[in-house]
C-alpha cells in the first residue's frame, strides 16, 4: 500500500471512532453478520435494513439499486443463496458510501476531478473498492464476503469461477447497471444490453436472460426505490423538491421557536411559554388551527389558539378527563405524540369525541402534543390542517424535533411542580 493510501486509511479511522457509525450502518451490519453466520433469529434484508434508515439512504441510493440487480441476476442464474448475491453488491459501494459521509472534502475534489467518482486510486493513494475491503476486513466481515470486494473485468465462463469470484463479478456488473440505470437517460438500453453481453458467459446467464433480469430490476426500483430518479417523472421531482424545502424551513422555524423559548428567564409564565411553543407549532408546520388544552377542576379546555376562527371556538373546546376510548385520551394516557392522516376515514370516526366533530371536523389531520408533570396530564397542544391543504408528510426527524418541543415544556412544568410540591410541604 502507498504511503497516501494508508494515510486516507487512517484519517478514515480516526473520522469512524470521532463521529461513530453510519446512521444505521452499524445495524446494517450487524444483519450481515448474523445471517452470514447462520444466528438464530435472525431475519435478513440488507436492502430493507438499509431503506429504513432515511439518513443511510440517501448515501446509497446506488448501492441498493445495484442490489436489487444482483436479486434479479442471481435467481436467474439459479444461485443458491440470492440474499448473498444483494450483500455482496451493496456492500461493493462500501468505499463510496465510507468516503462521501467520512471525508467528504475528499469525496468532494473526487467529483470535481470527473464528476462521477474520479480516480480515487491518484487522489486517495487507492481505489474506492479497496477502501470498502479494508473496512470490511476491519469490521470482520465474513471472509467470503470480503474476498467479493473486488472489480472484475468480463470474460471466461461461470463454469470456470470460484464462488468468491462469481460474486465479485456479479457485483461489479450490478455496481455497472446501477449507474446506467439511475438516472433512466436514452441510450441506458444499449448500455445494458452490451453489459450483458460481457458478463453472460462468465456468470453463466445467457444474455436475453440477462437483460430480461435486469428489466425486472428496473420495474421493482421504478415502483419501490423512490429515491431513484428513474423512479421519478419531472413533476414528482418537482414536488419531491418542494416537500424537502418545506421540511428544511419547518426545521428552521422549529429550532428557533425552541432556541427562543430556552433563552426565557427563569420566572417566565407557563402561559407565555405555552403560546410561545404553540406559535411556534403553528408557523413552522403551516397549521390551520393550533390550540393549547389545560387540564384542571376534572375536564380539559381550551385555553389560547391560533389560526382563522379559533379564537370563537374556544369557548365550546372542552371535555370532561374522565377516560372515554378516543384518541385524545389515548394520547394523555400514553404520553406520546399521536399524528392523524386522515381524521375522515371511516374506520376512524368512531375514535373522535362529539365535542371534536362540533368544534373542529372542518380538519383532514391533526397532531397531539400530550404534557405531563408528575406523571400527571397537565394538558395539550393540539393542530390541524384544513381539508384543502395538504400537510408536510411527518417523518422521524420532524417527531423528534416535535418531542423536543415538547420536553422544553414538560421540564418547564416539571420545575413549577416540585417547587409548589416542596412549598406544600413547609
Amino acid at each position: 500500500m502507498t504511503a497516501a493510501g494508508a494515510a486516507t486509511l487512517a484519517l478514515l479511522w480516526e473520522r469512524v471512532e470521532r463521529q461513530g457509525d453510519m446512521p444505521g450502518f452499524g445495524k446494517a451490519v450487524g444483519a450481515v453478520l448474523g445471517a452470514m453466520r447462520g444466528e438464530v433469529g435472525q431475519e435478513f434484508n440488507m436492502a430493507r435494513t438499509v431503506l429504513s434508515d432515511p439518513v443511510l439512504t440517501k448515501k446509497v441510493e446506488k448501492a441498493v439499486l445495484a442490489g436489487m440487480v444482483a436479486q434479479q441476476v442471481a435467481i436467474s442464474a439459479s444461485a443458491t443463496d440470492p440474499e448473498e448475491a444483494v450483500v455482496c453488491s451493496m456492500l461493493h459501494a462500501l468505499g463510496r458510501m465510507l468516503v462521501s459521509f467520512y471525508l467528504p472534502e475528499s469525496w468532494g475534489a473526487l467529483r470535481a476531478h470527473d464528476g462521477a467518482g474520479g480516480d480515487a486510486a491518484a487522489l486517495l493513494g487507492l481505489p474506492l473498492v479497496a477502501i470498502g475491503r479494508a473496512a470490511a476486513e476491519r469490521w470482520g466481515l465474513p471472509a467470503k464476503l470480503v474476498a467479493s470486494m473486488r472489480d472484475i473485468a468480463p470474460g471466461g465462463d461461470g463454469g470456470a469461477l470460484a464462488p468468491e469470484d462469481w460474486l465479485a463479478a456479479m457485483a461489479t456488473m450490478s455496481a455497472q447497471c446501477a449507474d446506467s440505470l439511475w438516472d433512466d437517460r436514452p441510450g441506458a438500453d444499449a448500455q445494458l444490453a452490451a453489459l450483458a453481453g460481457r458478463y453472460a458467459g462468465m456468470l453463466g446467464v445467457a444474455p436475453d436472460a440477462l437483460v430480461g433480469a435486469i428489466g425486472q430490476a428496473r420495474s421493482a426500483a421504478a415502483t419501490t426505490l423512490s429515491i431513484a430518479p428513474l423512479a421519478r417523472p419531472g413533476e414528482q421531482r418537482a414536488r419531491a423538491l418542494q416537500t424537502s424545502e418545506r421540511r428544511a424551513d419547518s426545521h428552521r422555524m422549529l429550532m428557533a421557536g425552541m432556541c427562543a423559548m430556552r433563552a426565557l428567564p427563569g420566572d417566565a409564565s407557563a402561559a407565555r411559554r405555552i403560546s410561545m411553543a404553540l406559535e411556534t407549532l403553528w408557523k413552522a408546520l403551516g397549521l390551520a388551527r393550533a390550540t393549547a388544552f389545560q387540564h384542571r377542576g376534572g375536564s380539559y379546555a381550551a385555553k389560547i389558539g391560533f389560526g382563522e376562527g379559533v379564537r370563537e371556538l374556544l369557548g365550546q373546546m372542552d371535555f370532561a378527563d374522565d377516560y372515554e376510548p378516543n384518541v385524545f385520551h389515548a394520547a394523555l394516557t400514553s404520553d406520546r405524540i399521536i399524528y392523524i392522516d386522515n381524521a375522515r376515514d371511516p374506520q376512524f370516526t368512531q375514535r373522535l369525541p362529539p365535542w371534536w366533530n362540533s368544534t373542529l371536523a372542518g380538519a383532514r389531520s391533526f397532531l397531539i402534543l400530550p404534557l405531563c408533570a408528575g406523571g400527571q396530564p397537565v394538558g395539550f397542544l393540539y393542530g390541524d390542517w384544513a381539508a384543502a391543504y395538504a400537510p408536510l408528510p411527518l417523518a422521524q426527524a420532524e417527531f423528534a424535533l416535535l418531542n423536543e418541543l415538547r420536553g422544553q415544556l414538560v421540564a418547564a412544568f416539571e420545575r413549577r411542580y416540585e417547587l409548589e410540591t416542596a412549598a406544600n410541604r413547609v
